[in-house]
């Protein structure tokens, strides 16, 4: 999925007519809801829902190296070793 395709709408519309917006986000991936000129929020399609729940689960942490757990330092190490990355010496 790559940008979406994103109908805008206004806050008394979206009020208004709740299913016609869940309609409309069927048939694209975002309807997003604006007032006075500023985004108030969005209504997601069940693919773009499915597709950012994929992307919030492949984040990742980032760690300094020196804040490192050391459980995930020894598995960094050992998989270092396996592929003999290991230390010179």
């Amino acid at each position: 999925m790559g940008l979406l395709n994103t109908i805008i709408i206004d806050e008394i519309e979206f009020s208004g007519d709740l299913v016609g917006v869940q309609e409309k986000a069927a048939k694209v991936d975002l309807v997003e809801i604006w007032a006075r000129g500023q985004l108030q929020g969005g209504y997601l399609s069940p693919e773009a829902v499915e597709h950012y729940r994929r992307l919030r689960q492949r984040e990742r942490e980032v760690f300094r190296t020196d804040a490192l757990p050391d459980t995930l330092y020894a598995e960094l190490e050992a998989s270092l070793l396996k592929f003999g990355h290991g230390p010179e010496g």
